[in-house]
């Protein structure tokens, strides 16, 4: 399954339009009426605040998390679409992002790659840095290629 994002700016609200698609085998017709898309939800915010969204990961209980690698950090937003907590932010020190490149949810921790730092840092539930575990230079190398 593929999901594209595109993110519209109307006044101070930011939409999200989400795009599914692999439900059905390539180059099978698609039935316009069998398809229905289904708004879950709203976040506010301004164009300022959402420059560049270049992942998404959604928690099991619905916690939406934002990956911003212009800004190194990660928006993370509740259920009802209300910012809940900043992860991270730009810079090499602990806790902070130069160049993050993959997220993910591990339970409740939210885990980030950075691939400029060759690392990952783990973040609590409430945005607070858990840990950093540096990534050998070879897993990173064999990855790639």
């Amino acid at each position: 399954m593929r999901v594209a994002v595109k993110a519209a700016h109307r006044s101070s609200m930011l939409k999200l339009f989400i795009t599914i698609a692999g439900l059905v085998p390539a180059g099978a017709p698609v039935d316009a009426q069998s398809v229905r898309l289904v708004k879950e939800l709203t976040i506010s915010g301004t164009k300022e605040e959402f420059v560049e969204i270049d992942q998404l990961a959604l928690r099991y209980d619905g916690t939406l998390a934002i990956l911003q690698r212009s800004s190194g950090s990660v928006q993370v937003y509740s259920l009802k679409g209300t910012f809940a907590y900043s992860a991270g932010r730009s810079g090499s020190g602990p806790g902070e992002l130069r160049s993050p490149l993959r997220m993910g949810w591990l339970g409740d921790t939210l885990w980030v790659y950075d691939s400029n730092l060759r690392r990952v840092t783990d973040f609590l539930p409430s945005g607070i840095l858990l840990r950093s575990t540096p990534v050998p230079k070879e897993v990173v190398s064999a990855s790639v290629s």
